[in-house]
């Protein structure tokens, strides 16, 4: 049995090949305006490729995210807090929370075993997501995977009073200008972005074994931050990026069996 789960994200689509129920192959593609439902072929397609699979021989493709609407290919559309919440109960069972902070949006979830119990959206404000990270790369002129080892190696913490990314961006840059370590300036920012995304999690009631997914999740300076902030150890499970599209894969595979 040959199931498929694709996340299709407004930056990337992610695609999860199962076969007989266990992870085959995983697959990310890059996505600009308009091209989603393009993205999210193309993730597929590649994850089949690395599974050794026909496109024909998957059964059954499940879709989630902010584009999957959009794909007319999927089989059916799912929440994104229900493949979140079956995804990370896969890889991580006792998990009671996931915070999934992509490109343009922060969605936390608690959990009950592998169904959603509450979730909350950010209000789609850049200064909660990846996107004002990916701003603040574009300031230093860095990539944005480099900002979690030029936080880890602050000696403090420069405080960013904006919320608002447009405003952050600005003060920022004012920051450099004034001679303060780009290093310090970044751990602001993690500091910052934390406190945000917690208003999320306080509304979701959150509680210990926290996991932390999507493509933010590997910002090790973030984490740590996130961690701090909440006074507990934030779980960053293996390919974080992926647990979205694995939980779809997963609802695909128990329709299946269902049938």
């Amino acid at each position: 049995m040959i199931i498929a789960g694709v996340d299709a994200g407004v930056s990337t689509a992610k695609a999860v090949i199962l076969e007989n129920g266990s992870p085959a192959a995983e697959a990310l593609a890059p996505a600009g305006a308009g091209s989603t439902v393009q993205a999210a072929s193309d993730a597929l397609a590649s994850a089949c490729w690395k599974a050794g699979v026909e496109l024909s021989e998957v059964e059954r493709t499940v879709v989630t995210g902010m584009g999957g609407h959009r794909v007319g290919f999927a089989d059916r559309v799912e929440s994104e807090s229900s493949c979140l919440a079956r995804g990370i109960h896969w890889r991580r069972p006792q998990a009671r929370t996931v915070l999934d902070v992509g490109y343009q949006k922060c969605l936390a979830v608690s959990c009950d075993g592998y169904r959603p119990v509450k979730f909350r959206h950010n209000d789609r404000c850049a200064s909660g997501s990846g996107r004002f990270l990916e701003m603040v790369a574009e300031v230093f002129q860095v990539d944005v995977s480099a900002l979690g080892a030029m936080s880890l190696a602050a000696e403090g913490a420069v405080e960013i009073e904006n919320t608002c990314a447009v405003f952050a961006e600005s003060e920022i840059v004012t920051l450099v200008h004034a001679g303060r370590r780009p290093e310090d300036i970044v751990r602001g920012v993690h500091q910052a972005l934390a406190h945000r995304v917690m208003t999320l999690l306080m509304q979701v009631d959150w509680s210990d074994e926290m996991c932390l997914v999507g493509g933010v999740a590997r910002n090790a300076g973030f984490a740590r931050e996130l961690g701090i902030a909440l006074g507990t150890t934030v779980i960053v499970p293996p390919q974080p990026e992926f647990i979205a599209a694995l939980g779809a894969a997963l609802s695909g595979v128990r329709e299946a069996e269902a049938a």
